[in-house]
């Protein structure tokens, strides 16, 4: 009888530790939580998400993996814009503004002067670095397996995708923070990425929608070092492709291959060479191929800039070099139109000129190269702003 009690007592414990087991899987390994159910669904149905990642969602991402979410994020999310089109290499309209990037392309296409990690050879990773999304921790290395907070989230999308079509005010920019309870305990460095994220809809904290009132008063915690999981991370790039579905606000334009978080790579740009590195994107030279295919559309270009840009007059691209043509349209992630109208006259004819535009410098018709951005990394910038939370106006100075 005894044998019987004491064999139905380990039954019983076995059981419990069965169950118990299951349960810990679940939070490991089973499907998405609830509050996050819709947004991976449909970012898996618009193949956002790679196929190792959609599993585990509790699980905490590590550096390596989230590059790998962002880059397929970025490259699939061109399908979905209505303007772009899938074109053979063979097709010769294929260097048309509209054609859709492939990473083939720009792995081609831009050499990059300074990927030097010796602790990765992910692919994910260098096109990342190419498009100004992550950095390494030092020169020579990138800790892959590292795991990822929501403040080294923020800190890598703050510059990418340019900003929304309006800027902020000082007033706007700050108008949470005396709400927020734990900003203070992100790194100097990551605090206005942060806040951006949560301006931008890109992370909520435990803010509610009425809780992001102006005449809420309720204090938000946004938990800015704490370790992001990868249904957090998922969330994340559908509330950044679906932003305006998701806030009602304009979109950041973020359906774009992107050179440094700031230079768009468009279907023309996929017959330039490119050079980049931590602080700068230069243009150098245009493919023999890119040359004849410019000078059937030149026409049609010009006409379409000089809408845009009043230094740009019909024709113009037939009257100067293809490279000048393209130095005086300045290539930004943003709508700023930096040149004035002088500055764009004096970059059309030619001449070898360099301007500092607050974020940047900007020199064009180099005799080595087209154009070339060097990158100051001093904040964030917005349509007409720079320096992150400084909000400084940008203004283009001539210093060459």
């Amino acid at each position: 009888m005894l044998k019987r009690i004491i064999s139905y007592i380990l039954i019983s414990i076995l059981l419990v530790l069965s169950t118990y087991g299951s349960c810990f899987a679940a939070d490991t390994s089973g499907a998405p939580s609830s509050w996050a159910k819709s947004h991976v669904e449909r970012a898996i149905q618009y193949d956002l998400v790679p196929e190792r990642l959609q599993k585990d969602y509790q699980k905490t991402i590590s550096r390596e993996e989230f590059a790998s979410l962002l880059v397929q994020t970025v490259f699939s999310s061109q399908k979905y814009e209505s303007d772009f089109i899938e074109r053979p290499e063979s097709d010769g309209d294929y260097y048309l503004h509209d054609t859709i990037v492939t990473r083939e392309s720009v792995l081609k296409q831009v050499k990059v002067l300074d990927f030097n990690f010796t602790d990765t050879q992910s692919e994910d990773v260098k096109l990342a670095y190419i498009m100004g999304l992550v950095n390494g921790t030092s020169a020579t290395t990138f800790e892959p397996d590292k795991l990822l907070t929501r403040q080294d989230a923020t800190a890598m999308l703050s510059n990418y995708g340019g900003p929304e079509s309006t800027s902020f005010d000082d007033l706007d920019f700050c108008r949470y923070y005396d709400r927020f309870t734990d900003l203070n305990k992100a790194a100097s460095w990551a605090r206005d990425a942060v806040n951006l994220a949560f301006l931008r809809h890109i992370i909520d904290g435990d803010a509610s929608k009425a809780d992001r009132a102006r005449e809420s008063k309720k204090k938000i915690t946004l938990n800015p070092l704490a370790n992001l999981t990868r249904e957090q991370a998922v969330v994340m790039m559908d509330k950044l492709i679906f932003y305006r579905e998701n806030t009602n606000y304009e979109p950041i334009n973020i359906r774009c291959i992107y050179l440094k978080g700031c230079v768009p790579y468009f279907g023309d740009c996929m017959g330039i060479s490119w050079e980049v590195s931590k602080n700068s994107v230069k243009a150098v030279a245009l493919s023999e191929r890119l040359k004849k295919s410019m000078k059937v559309y030149a026409g049609t270009a010009s006409r379409q800039f000089e809408h845009i840009y009043p230094w740009i007059s019909e024709g113009q691209a037939r009257r100067v070099s293809l490279e000048t043509h393209i130095a005086a349209v300045p290539r930004l992630a943003c709508p700023t139109q930096f040149f004035t109208d002088e500055q764009g006259e004096l970059i059309a004819t030619g001449k070898n000129v360099a301007f500092d535009i607050g974020f940047a410098e900007y020199e064009a018709n180099n005799p080595d190269y087209i154009f070339e951005y060097r990158l100051k990394n001093n904040g964030f910038y917005t349509s007409y702003q720079y320096g992150g939370g400084k909000l400084i106006p940008i203004v283009s100075k001539p210093i060459k």
